[in-house]
């Protein structure tokens, strides 16, 4: 994950949590502090869900999506959105692990 997909996870989490945020104040559920949390929490994981999807996706479209019109395009970014969100929330878990594993065993040989 590069630098400038970090700050769209973190852009995306943003979003998410004011955008709940303003769902429970409509609805007019009570916010207390373990709620905030866990909201916030959910929406850290999805926005990163999306990234960590997409970048998945990107391995296996192809550049033929750049010559398709305005709304084929959309409509292509979209669909590809939506499944990024889809596979990036069964591929996240997998995806921090082989991370964590990685810079914890990089770090053993450094000491």
């Amino acid at each position: 994950m590069t630098r400038s997909n970090l700050y769209v996870g973190i852009a995306l989490s943003g979003l998410c949590f004011v955008f709940m945020l303003i769902l429970f104040q409509i609805r007019g559920i009570n916010l207390s502090s373990f709620t905030v949390s866990l909201t916030f929490l959910g929406c850290v994981y999805y926005g990163f869900c999306i990234v960590i999807g997409w970048i998945m996706l990107n391995r296996f479209s192809s550049g033929a999506f750049d010559r398709i019109p305005v709304i084929g395009f959309l409509l292509y970014v979209l669909i590809k959105f939506y499944a990024s969100v889809f596979v990036g929330f069964f591929y996240t878990p997998f995806w921090l692990f082989k991370n964590v594993k990685n810079h914890f065993l990089k770090v053993g040989k450094e000491v």
